[in-house]
């Protein structure tokens, strides 16, 4: 029998589901879970609120796919895009939320007998590019959307530069019209690979993709353009319509396998790497303290205050 863990999700994000989450399916594999917003042993959170503060006493997990940083001093382990060597961190990009559920991309995009399938279905596709951007602080990626538009046509979907009408409300029904996808992060950071680029892969686009420098250790870099490799958005768009009219450039960029040969990247709950990283985790865990994240945070404090709190205790003390 497994044994039993009670845990509690707190901080994430609105549409973030307690009951049903990828953090909630890999923990299962290991414990019999008990939720637990009480007196949980185990406490996941987020950067979207202040909640974990509640339950300093409970093992502290953080996860966050934004760019970042991490407070080991407010939580015991955590979970996010970057690389650290750290044992008590591990490389869990936002990414992997998205495909673990989406088991269509095994039957559609590694290679198998659905190849020539995918082709005739690009070719199909009624347009030639499109993005759906809602954040407007990018500035290479409005700036290479208005120097690629005169080049080739863009229709944009999102709040941001939009030419169609309107945001569209769905992103995955409308990119999937597309043969390429403008495909770029809000930032760039080493290690930072969200979902952006694997949402045309998986309607069987081609992403156009700028962001995280070390992309080619997660998505192989026969699936996608990247953007760094050309000179400006002219030899960017020339090779787009070459692509277009080249049956079998297209074919060899959609029949690639899309995570690099060097990628773990699978479900988390079939990850061994990972899982064996939680079950230690979770089982130091569960021994570490309170009292130990508050000795990190004192030996941050100024010298200043450090003396200062000494000062308040004794006042304390004499009342």
């Amino acid at each position: 029998m497994k044994p039993k863990l009670r845990i509690h999700f707190v901080d994430f994000w609105d549409k973030f589901q307690n009951e049903s989450n990828f953090l909630l399916k890999s923990v299962q594999v290991i414990y019999e879970v008990e939720l637990d917003d009480q007196n949980p042993q185990i406490v996941f959170f987020s950067h979207f609120g202040n909640e974990h503060k509640k339950f300093e006493k409970s093992v502290l997990f953080f996860f966050s796919g934004e760019p970042l940083n991490i407070d080991f001093s407010k939580c015991d382990y955590a979970l996010s895009w970057r690389f650290l060597k750290r044992r008590n961190h591990y490389r869990l990009p936002l990414f992997k939320m998205y495909f673990q559920d989406v088991v269509r991309w095994k039957l559609q995009y590694k290679k198998n007998g659905n190849s020539e399938k995918l082709l005739s279905d690009w070719y199909n596709k009624k347009g030639l590019c499109c993005m759906v951007v809602s954040n407007p602080n990018c500035e290479i990626r409005n700036k290479v959307y208005l120097e690629l538009s005169k080049y080739i046509p863009i229709d944009s979907g999102g709040k941001h530069l939009n030419n169609v009408g309107g945001p569209v409300e769905n992103k995955a029904q409308f990119i999937r019209d597309y043969k390429f996808v403008l495909a770029f992060e809000n930032s760039s950071h080493p290690g930072y690979t969200t979902e952006k680029i694997f949402e045309p892969i998986l309607e069987g686009c081609i992403p156009i993709y700028w962001g995280n420098i070390l992309i080619d250790r997660d998505v192989n870099k026969d699936r996608f353009l990247n953007y760094k490799d050309f000179m400006n958005c002219g030899d960017l768009a020339a090779e787009i319509l070459d692509i277009d009219a080249n049956r079998n450039k297209a074919f060899e960029i959609l029949n690639s396998s899309v995570f690099s040969n060097n990628s773990n990247h699978i479900n988390i709950t079939d990850d061994l790497e990972y899982l064996s990283f939680l079950s230690d985790a979770l089982k130091k865990g569960l021994k570490r303290s309170y009292e130990y994240r508050k000795l990190l945070r004192l030996l941050r404090t100024p010298t200043k205050r450090i003396n200062q709190k000494i000062k308040m205790s004794l006042i304390g003390l004499k009342k």
